[in-house]
C-alpha cells in the first residue's frame, strides 16, 4: 500500500498534529507548579488572616457569655489570662490564640490604663470594668471593648 500525500487528510495525522514532545510537556508541568505553588502561599496567608479576624469574634462572643453568666447567676465570673490565651472556667473555656497572634489586656483603673493579668467580671453591668483587649498579628491590630457604662462587648 503507497501513502499519498492525499493520504495525509484521511485520517494519518500530519506533522504539526502529533501531540507534544517531552520538552513540551515538562515546561507545561513547570508552569502548572509555579502557578500552584503562588495559589498555596496566597491562600495560606489569606487563612491566617481570617484565623485572626474569628479569635476576635470569639472574644467576643465569649465575653459577652461570660457577662450573661455573671448578671444570670448573681456571681463574679473570672476570666484568667496567659500568654497563650484566656480561660473562663465557669463556661468550661479554654482558648489559644492561633499561631503568630498576641493580645494585650488593658482595663481603666483611677483614669489610666493598666494591663491586666486578670479580669473579674460583676454581675451587674453598671459595675463593669472598663476593658480594651489590642488583639494583634504582625501589623494588624483589633480591639475588643467592654464599655463601662453600658457592659456591651464589642469589636471596633
Amino acid at each position: 500500500m503507497v501513502i499519498s500525500p492525499a493520504a495525509d487528510q484521511g485520517g494519518w495525522p500530519s506533522a504539526n498534529e502529533r501531540g507534544m514532545t517531552l520538552l513540551e510537556l515538562l515546561i507545561a508541568l513547570s508552569i502548572f507548579a509555579a502557578v500552584a505553588s503562588l495559589s498555596g502561599v496566597a491562600l495560606a496567608g489569606s487563612l491566617g488572616h481570617l484565623r485572626y479576624q474569628r479569635s476576635a469574634e470569639q472574644l467576643v462572643l465569649d465575653l459577652r457569655r461570660a457577662s450573661l453568666r455573671a448578671r444570670s447567676s448573681g456571681d463574679e465570673t473570672a476570666i484568667q489570662l496567659t500568654p497563650r490565651g484566656y480561660s473562663i472556667e465557669a463556661l468550661d473555656i479554654d482558648r489559644a490564640w492561633p499561631q503568630g497572634v498576641t493580645a494585650v489586656w488593658r482595663v481603666r483603673q483611677a483614669g489610666s490604663w493598666q494591663v491586666a493579668a486578670g479580669l473579674t467580671l460583676p454581675p451587674r453591668t453598671i459595675q463593669s470594668p472598663e476593658l480594651e483587649v489590642e488583639i494583634l498579628r504582625g501589623d494588624d491590630r483589633l480591639s475588643v471593648q467592654i464599655d463601662r457604662v453600658t457592659g456591651r462587648v464589642h469589636a471596633g
